[in-house]
C-alpha cells in the first residue's frame, strides 16, 4: 500500500473511534389514552329488554294506581300506600330523550323508606337500561312507605349527589297482587331467620372486635413497659410512647394507645 494511502486509512479508523456511529432514533413518546369512565353494565339493555324484564316481573301483578310523571334533574320521593295482604313493585321508565347523568351511571338503587319494617330496604332486580324495576316485598302490616331513586356512588361517605340523576321526563308505575295469610306467615318467618342470624353475626363480629382489641392493648403496653426498661437503646419516653401508639393502631384498631384506656 502506498503510503499516503496507508496514512489516510489509519486517521479514518482513528475518526471511527473518536466519532461513533448514531444510535438508531428513539421511538416516539406516545400517551395512552385515559381509561373511560365507570359505567354499571346495567344500564347498557335496551328498551326492548327492560321491556321483557318488566313483563317477566310483573306477571301476576296489577297495576295499582295512575302514572306518575316527573323530571329526573327534579326527583322527589314518592310515597306508596303499602297494604298487608299484596306484593308491591314498582316500574320506571325513562321518556324520550331522557338520560342519566355519568355519576348516575356508576350504580342507581331503588329503595323504600320506612315501611313496615322500619328500615330502608333496597329493592331489585334494579336498574335495566333505560329503566328498571324494583320489589317493595309484601308488608306485614298496613304502611306509609316511601320510594326514592338514589345515584348510589359514593352515597356512604357524601349523600349530596344522591339525586344527581341525570335529566328527562320518567314515569313510575305502582304495580300489587295478593299475598295469602299462610304465604305472609312464611315470608315472615324467613324474614325472621335472616334477621336472628344477621344479629348473631354482629354480635360475633363485636365480640371477636372487642377481644382483639383488649390483646392488642395488653401487647402494646407490655412492649411499651419494655421500651422503657431497655436502657441499651437509649430510647426517649416520648418515642416509647409513639412505638406504643403505632402498635395500638396495627394491633387494637385503635387510634391511638389513649382509646385502650
Amino acid at each position: 500500500m502506498r503510503p499516503h494511502l496507508a496514512i489516510a486509512a489509519s486517521l479514518a479508523v482513528a475518526a471511527s473511534a473518536c466519532f461513533p456511529a448514531a444510535a438508531p432514533p428513539r421511538p416516539a413518546h406516545t400517551t395512552s389514552a385515559p381509561a373511560p369512565p365507570y359505567k354499571n353494565p346495567a344500564f347498557d339493555h335496551s328498551a326492548a329488554e327492560l321491556d321483557e324484564l318488566v313483563t317477566k316481573q310483573t306477571a301476576g301483578y296489577t297495576k295499582e294506581s295512575t302514572v306518575i310523571q316527573g323530571r329526573l334533574e327534579r326527583f322527589q320521593t314518592l310515597p306508596v300506600a303499602m297494604r298487608r295482604g299484596r306484593c308491591y313493585k314498582v316500574v320506571l321508565r325513562l321518556g324520550d330523550g331522557a338520560q342519566f347523568s355519568e355519576h348516575a351511571k356508576k350504580g342507581v338503587v331503588f329503595l323504600f323508606h320506612n315501611g313496615d319494617r322500619g328500615m330502608e330496604v333496597n329493592g331489585g332486580p334494579g336498574i335495566h337500561g333505560p329503566g328498571g324495576v324494583a320489589s317493595g316485598g309484601c308488608p306485614q302490616a298496613d304502611a306509609a312507605a316511601t320510594f326514592d331513586l338514589q345515584a348510589n356512588w359514593g352515597r356512604a361517605m357524601d349523600k349530596s349527589r344522591v339525586h344527581e340523576l341525570g335529566e328527562g321526563d320518567y314515569t313510575i308505575e305502582l304495580w300489587s297482587k295478593g299475598v295469602s295469610d299462610g304465604e305472609l306467615a312464611a315470608r315472615k318467618a324467613d324474614e325472621d331467620r335472616q334477621i336472628e342470624e344477621s344479629r348473631r353475626f354482629q354480635e360475633e363480629e363485636r365480640r371477636k372486635n372487642a377481644e382483639r382489641h383488649d390483646r392488642g392493648c395488653r401487647k402494646c403496653q407490655d412492649q411499651f413497659l419494655e421500651c422503657v426498661a431497655d436502657y441499651r437503646r437509649h430510647a426517649t419516653r416520648a418515642t416509647c410512647e409513639r412505638e406504643r401508639d403505632s402498635c395500638a393502631f396495627r394491633e387494637a384498631r385503635a387510634t391511638s394507645y389513649r382509646d385502650c384506656r
